[in-house]
């Protein structure tokens, strides 16, 4: 398998499970099957909480149309219709814990026997040599490790957007060991679960339309537990099994914290409260956006932290992990203990800043150079369009099918500011960019050399896009929760490829595509006109990568 049909399988799972999350909605209300607030929830309407079954059928449906059916992949997913059947009744009907668990573990039985897997080691944790697990009791091992991080998922999911960002990192960390490693098996099982999770997330992000309930947070739980001991366990793998555990470290920490303080306050280690890390952070003060914002920083911090370090020694990774959540948490506590200080500080600074003559002044100086960064935008993709002249065989077949994804999408929707719209965008920009820059090495217009150009064009818009950011109207926010989410992905994308590439042409070009993208979010927030020319701009650029592919 080739690593363009991961594309293809993320393609097919974003597409299904967007089309498909529309009518679960109809159907959740139809029926009422919607999840009721109470005390316990951060939500004050009724909400549809089956969003799990079109995670679930992307994820089925891209992997049946393109992944071979190996041994392991058959194992997997017939777990995961186990675990499906189980969520998707407790979402409707309702269970036990004590019936969830035992579902769970049947879940874990059938995969370990259909797919062979299991974790037989665990690495040099200690420094005192490989820690292998006996074979009598690498099942029971295994089956205590993913029902320990299917219910960490299922924990975590406390906010919209929270449980989906957060898998949404997990699997882009998963795809770059995949693709680092040469796992092409663990590229195509992330790709087909990302696309169906990204799908879900355009309709979750705050306010959220629909929830993923126990059928979304089950499943997803339950395949990534999977595919961490798939990318560790697998027969010359090159991932130490502490790797994975880090990545996942916040919701896996997070659960542990929580169960050893309720089992110290002497109640069931699985009954219900607000002590989880997103409760915390809303009780200093913090609104729902900045709190899902917050976590996913972490997320992406553990994950670039142990995908960049994931040659380092068992010990030194064990420590390096354990110490940054003591630290994490022991700063939450003494936070909590001044959130009331802080709070009041905070909104006094804020709002005499706003109130400042000077700082009302930089507001609107600041709108007013909206026009500018769209032309800059403009000419910026024009030239793209004019001088793409590196376009190979293989950004064609990437380019034509982030065109047809755009038109699709446009004709879906028909919203140039849809969050996956704007996603599909933002890779488009990425392609185009690096494009550009593979072409622009003895061009020039007009005397003035493409490079010095290129550096032009980026440092004004770096700081304009700067100044709008700082300098906002009240109220406005053009980056959502899911902007931030990708932004954070495609940095850490930059950052491992700035690590394992001798040459820094590949993540250059990322984190341009990423200045001149975020000028593309600032026009199409406050320039209609402009933001449509600026759309055909950038599909023209796309057309004329694929045609001088082809050609």
């Amino acid at each position: 398998m080739q690593s363009i049909q991961s594309l293809y399988i993320f393609i097919i799972s974003l597409f299904t499970a967007m089309i498909m999350m529309p009518f679960l909605q109809r159907w959740a209300i139809d029926t009422g099957a919607v999840d009721i607030p109470d005390a316990r929830k951060v939500h004050h309407r009724a909400v549809p909480r089956i969003g799990g079954v079109a995670i679930c059928m992307a994820w089925l449906f891209s992997l049946l149309v393109y992944v071979d059916m190996a041994r392991e992949v058959r194992g997997i997913l017939a777990g995961s219709l186990i675990i499906f059947l189980t969520g998707l009744i407790d979402d409707l009907y309702g269970l036990t814990p004590k019936k969830k668990f035992l579902s769970q573990i049947i879940a874990c039985i059938v995969t370990i026997i259909v797919g062979h897997i299991t974790i037989n080691s665990l690495g040099d944790l200690f420094g005192f040599g490989l820690i292998t697990v006996p074979p009598v009791l690498a099942a029971p091992f295994t089956i205590l490790a993913v029902v320990g991080i299917i219910n960490a998922f299922n924990l975590m999911d406390g906010l919209d957007g929270l449980a989906g960002g957060i898998s949404t990192i997990a699997l882009t960390a998963f795809m770059i060991l995949g693709y680092l490693t040469g796992n092409m098996l663990m590229l195509a099982l992330c790709a087909a679960l990302l696309g169906g999770v990204l799908g879900f997330l355009k309709y979750n992000t705050h306010p959220a339309q629909i929830f993923m309930g126990d059928t979304g947070s089950l499943l997803v739980g339950f395949v990534i537990a999977f595919l961490a001991v798939l990318l560790t366990q697998s027969p010359g793998a090159q991932v130490q099994p502490l790797v994975p555990f880090v990545i996942l470290g916040l919701p896996i920490a997070d659960t542990i914290r929580v169960m050893c303080s309720r089992m110290l306050q002497r109640k069931s280690p699985f009954s219900p409260d607000k002590t989880h890390v997103h409760h915390r952070f809303l009780d200093l003060g913090l609104n729902h956006r900045y709190t899902v914002i917050i976590i996913y920083g972490i997320s992406l911090a553990l994950a670039a932290g142990a995908v960049l370090c994931r040659d380092w020694s068992g010990p030194n990774l064990l420590l390096s992990f354990s110490g940054a959540m003591i630290v994490f948490y022991s700063l939450i506590a003494l936070l909590r203990k001044r959130s009331e200080a802080l709070l009041s500080a905070g909104k006094l600074s804020m709002e005499a800043f706003r109130a400042t003559p000077l700082s009302l002044r930089l507001s609107r100086m600041t709108r007013r150079t909206a026009p500018l960064i769209a032309g800059i935008v403009l000419a910026y993709f024009l030239i793209a369009a004019l001088f793409c002249t590196a376009s190979s065989e293989q950004t064609a077949q990437v380019g034509g099918i982030l065109l047809a994804g755009c038109l699709t999408l446009l004709y879906i929707t028909r919203d140039i500011r849809n969050h996956f719209f704007m996603a599909m965008l933002a890779v488009s920009v990425l392609l185009i960019t690096f494009v550009l820059n593979q072409s622009a090495g003895t061009l020039s217009i007009s005397g003035l050399s493409f490079t010095h150009l290129r550096v032009i064009i980026h440092l004004c818009l770096l700081a304009l896009v700067v100044l709008h950011l700082v300098f906002r109207e009240p109220g406005e926010h053009f980056l959502s929760g899911i902007d931030y989410l990708v932004f954070g992905i495609i940095a850490l994308v930059a950052l491992i490829g700035w690590q394992v590439s001798a040459s820094p042409a590949m993540p250059l070009s990322i984190l341009k595509g990423l200045n001149i993208y975020l000028a593309l979010k600032v026009v199409m927030a406050k320039e209609k006109i402009s933001s449509q020319m600026i759309l055909g701009s950038v599909l023209t650029a796309l057309m004329v990568i694929v045609v001088r592919g082809v050609f």
